[in-house]
């Protein structure tokens, strides 16, 4: 008999683990992680955007956005590495919802009674809520028009918002402001 040994070298277990404090939402979405992988070194991580980047941070934050007009979905993948080059993956995939955005045009200065008509140019949405300012009812219609009214003698500024939805929840605002001259009367 002839016996011989060597010594083996394991080296300690790595796990990658990481969490999101949220993984769906709207454009812009900002997320928070959290690294909590056991044994790492040093973290290299895909945001699934094209971003990249080395990290020995265990917190921090990240900014999606998607312009596209659909749903994106982005994975995340972290390979965290020890020492001695020992890696463990993991990934997470981020949901983004598309932007949505308020836009709208019009006239904005008229003599009392003040037609006004609106044109929605706005990106993405499927809800619309009007508030002309003026404490009347809210419409609900892409293109509305509405008649302002001044009893004042000087001029009156009534502010209009549109607020619109998108097919995903998504919310914008905008706001533009409407000048109403006094009514005249003429008399002799």
């Amino acid at each position: 008999f002839d016996t011989t040994s060597h010594q083996i070298t394991v080296h300690p277990n790595i796990s990658a683990q990481f969490t999101t404090d949220i993984n769906i939402g709207c454009h812009p979405l900002p997320i928070a992680i959290t690294n909590s992988s056991i044994g790492g070194a040093i973290y290299h991580w895909d945001m699934g955007d094209g971003s990249t980047f080395d990290t020995l941070d265990l917190n921090f934050n990240h900014l999606y956005s998607n312009f596209t007009g659909v749903q994106q979905t982005h994975t995340i993948v972290l390979i965290a590495e020890t020492t001695q080059g020992c890696m463990d993956t993991v990934i997470q995939n981020i949901d983004v919802f598309p932007n949505v955005t308020a836009i709208f045009s019009s006239d904005t200065i008229g003599c009392s009674p003040y037609d006004v008509g609106f044109t929605d140019a706005s990106i993405g949405a499927i809800i619309y809520s009007w508030d002309f300012g003026d404490g009347s009812v809210i419409s609900n219609l892409p293109n509305p028009a509405h008649q302002f009214t001044n009893s004042t003698t000087i001029d009156t500024i009534y502010t209009v918002s549109l607020i619109i939805e998108s097919i995903f929840g998504c919310f914008d605002t905008t706001s533009h402001q409407i000048t109403v001259h006094p009514n005249i009367s003429a008399q002799f």
